[in-house]
């Protein structure tokens, strides 16, 4: 046993000391050297493959060389703890090497290969496996047309396609004026399918890769297992950034993408036609399982961003593979998913995509398959597609769409859909007969949605639009502990497709049980994010989304602080610090009155509160207390008080109320006023410029010795003038403020706002 032992020992110490490091320079190297410094590297990759790669061997390509036309194939494998890696060498200021098929179209420099076939089009035969995927001139990307017949004509953005190639004559289309060799020096295009190639091998490291062009991907894995890919940049003048794909024999599986950057370098704003450029940035298709995608970057990419695609039967499926911290956007592009999701039934299934953040993309992430898991993603500024007539600017969009396809048993929870065209959520079925259904959306967020509905399709503010559960294929579903809430006062957030119903979330929650559907503790108030101008969506210390989630079995939020803070966990993507939420959260705050009275109504969103106290002041510096109310919930709730003071002072008057919780804790309420008969604009404010007023005074109250004091609009009085003409505000920050007039023995109270 002894002696088996140490020869297993001798052997692993032998394949380490045999393991061999490699130089590639496609500047300076040479073939006849031997490679193995970087004053004998090598010039071309096909000296990789003619070395026979072993376990532990190393390739480094040097920092700033290009390696184009020819494919970069891969078939030799590592083993497990010894794996063959490939990577740079060189100065790190340098840019990383670049692996890409791009170069000239075959034939396309020689006058006699086009032909004139109209006016302004010239045609070139070319041979399906040379197409270009994407189409270069003198180093510039020209774009493609929608359509053969489309090509010269301005679309409805104005843009131009001034190529096609035609899969069925196998023919590249060109608008010129003239022989393209005329106008061109060189025309270029992906020369691969896929720049860069693993087939049916393993145990690999890539990092610090440039990996460009391709008309089918700039990187592909066929069958590829336990290989990283690690900082490296990937897409660049390619079709499709990665690409994992089965072979016949084997499925990809146990790839980790992290720490990447995948720009598309596609640029075009054009309109109709959703694809007239790139594809996707990463694409699982078919075969693809247990695999990790991870603090990438994603840019511009105008199908994906990243596509789980599950629509072989006899492929594993693309299963099990974990999304997240991956930021995505595509500000420069008109049609952009950020993630898209779809399958036959158990071909896209227990994928778990979370603490992806996506903006100014301008389709909405489709997210379907089925028992994938959805949580702690941010979908912010979608916006309106010209590429497609119809709504693309939702959120995420829950559905089936095409035969086959499913959207069963997700679960899509604590994520945040903000600033979109589109409702945040659409959940609709299309008519087919696989439907949408069992699927379970919880503590989820749709704030400030709806602002530009496609053809006013429905109302603007609407936060999720929901089709009839038996007319359009759609099947019982949950909606539990979300929040949906619209800046837009006339807003209601639930808009019911065929019944062209609108609902506020109290009238949604009535439908518990409707159709099979459970729907249960859903909100409609201001979310109230800590800091919503700079993008920080954790809730503030009175928000109504603390401790008003359900737990859903997440340890961790978006930040990757703790779930467990408080007696629930809190609706979004973030968790509150408090343990306890302040007890009351203040939602509106009337004021009526007449001669007899004054009455004061108020709704709150309430947990855990004991009593209010009504008070009031002439002055809104001296309080009197008028009456104490109590509480009508120790739960969170949400609940309407009256309060009505029989004995109203005389001239202006204030309000407010104090709350005050069982501990002892208590906050105010904003004062609000009723204003007497001197409310006459006795002094006007006239903007003169940012925070400066001109101060306007009646013709009576000009002899008249006059007061303005400023106060916040919690009833802090902050600043004192004396008959002043101009009021400058400057050293104040942005916020609502109220200016008394104190003029002989009347009052009179100028609410204004600084921006």
């Amino acid at each position: 046993m002894t002696r088996m032992f140490f020869c297993f020992i001798v052997l692993l110490v032998a394949g380490s000391v045999n393991a061999t490091t490699y130089y590639l320079d496609a500047d300076d190297g040479s073939n006849a050297d031997d490679g193995l410094s970087p004053a004998t590297a090598w010039k071309d990759l096909f000296k990789i493959r003619a070395s026979l790669p072993a376990p532990g061997d190393v390739y480094l390509f040097k920092r700033g060389c290009a390696w184009s036309e020819f494919q970069f194939y891969v078939t030799a494998s590592g083993v497990s703890g010894n794996p063959i890696r490939y990577g740079a060498y060189g100065s790190p200021q340098d840019p990383l090497p670049i692996i890409s098929t791009l170069a000239e179209v075959p034939g396309s420099m020689i006058a006699s290969n086009w032909a004139q076939t109209s006016a302004t089009t010239w045609t070139l035969p070319l041979a399906l496996e040379e197409r270009p995927g994407r189409l270069f001139a003198d180093g510039t990307e020209l774009l493609r047309a929608d359509a053969l017949l489309d090509l010269g004509q301005a679309d409805n953005e104005g843009a131009i396609g001034v190529w096609f190639y035609d899969t069925l004559s196998n023919e590249l289309h060109l608008d010129a004026n003239q022989n393209p060799t005329l106008t061109y020096g060189t025309i270029s295009g992906s020369r691969a399918l896929y720049s860069s190639l693993v087939e049916n091998a393993e145990y690999i490291e890539f990092s610090d890769i440039n990996f460009q062009a391709g008309s089918g991907a700039s990187l592909a894995l066929l069958g590829g297992q336990h290989i990283t890919i690690k900082n490296c940049e990937l897409g660049r003048n390619g079709r499709t950034g990665l690409l994992l794909l089965n072979t016949t024999t084997r499925t990809s599986s146990e790839v980790i993408i992290q720490d990447n950057i995948f720009d598309s370098g596609f640029t075009f704003y054009y309109g109709y036609g959703s694809d007239r450029g790139c594809g996707d940035g990463i694409r699982l298709r078919d075969g693809a399982i247990n695999c990790e995608i991870r603090a990438n970057v994603f840019r511009n990419w105008a199908h994906n961003a990243i596509e789980l695609l599950g629509t072989s039967t006899s492929a594993t499926g693309v299963n099990n593979n974990r999304i997240y911290d991956n930021a995505i956007s595509a500000p420069d592009i008109p049609y952009a998913h950020p993630i898209g999701v779809d399958g036959y039934y158990g071909k896209c299934q227990n994928n778990e995509i979370f603490q992806n953040w996506a903006k100014d993309c301008r389709t909405a992430a489709q997210l379907n398959g089925n028992d994938n898991w959805y949580h702690h993603n941010i979908f912010q500024g979608m916006r309106k597609s010209p590429s497609k007539e119809q709504a693309t600017a939702h959120g995420i969009i829950i559905s089936v769409y095409d035969v086959g396809l499913v959207c069963e048993d997700n679960r899509y929870d604590h994520n945040l859909i903000i600033d979109t065209d589109e409702a945040g959520f659409l959940v609709r079925g299309y008519g087919f007969s696989n439907k949408v259904q069992g699927n379970i959306l919880r503590n989820n967020i749709a704030y400030d949605t709806g602002k530009a509905p496609y053809e006013n399709d429905y109302e603007e503010g609407t936060a999720i639009v929901i089709y009839d559960t038996n007319d359009d294929g759609l099947g019982p579903n949950t909606y539990q502990n979300n929040l949906f809430y619209s800046p837009n006062a006339l807003a209601v957030p639930i808009y019911l497709q065929d019944d062209n119903t609108y609902h506020t979330a109290a009238q949604f929650n009535q439908r518990d049980g409707v159709e099979g559907n459970t729907v249960e503790d859903n909100l409609d108030l201001e979310p109230r994010f800590a800091n919503l101008a700079s993008n920080n969506f954790s809730p503030a210390d009175d928000s109504p989304l603390i401790n008003a989630g359900l737990d859903t079995g997440l340890a961790e939020d978006f930040a990757g602080n703790s779930r467990l803070v408080g007696v629930a966990p809190d609706i979004g993507p973030y968790e509150s610090s408090l343990l306890v939420a302040l007890p009351v959260s203040w939602l509106d705050l009337k004021l009526e009155c007449t001669e007899q009275q004054s009455i004061l109504s108020w709704r709150v969103q309430e947990q855990n509160n004991a009593y209010f106290t009504i008070e009031r002041s002439t002055d809104a510096e001296r309080w009197q207390e008028m009456g104490v109310v109590e509480s009508e919930a120790h739960t969170v709730a949400i609940q309407a008080y009256e309060f009505i003071d029989k004995e109203p002072a005389v001239g202006l008057v204030y309000y407010r109320i104090q709350q005050t919780d069982w501990d002892g804790r208590f906050s105010y309420s904003d004062f609000i006023s009723c204003r007497g008969e001197i409310g006459q604009e006795t002094i006007r404010l006239i903007p003169q410029g940012a925070k400066q007023f001109r101060i306007a005074v009646d013709a009576a109250a000009q002899s008249v010795n006059w007061q303005l004091l400023l106060y916040s609009s919690t009833g802090q009085r902050l600043a004192n003038y004396q008959a002043v003409s101009i009021l400058d505000l400057s050293a104040f920050p942005a916020g609502a403020y109220y200016l008394q007039v104190r003029l002989a023995d009347t009052q009179q109270t100028i609410p204004f706002v600084l921006h």
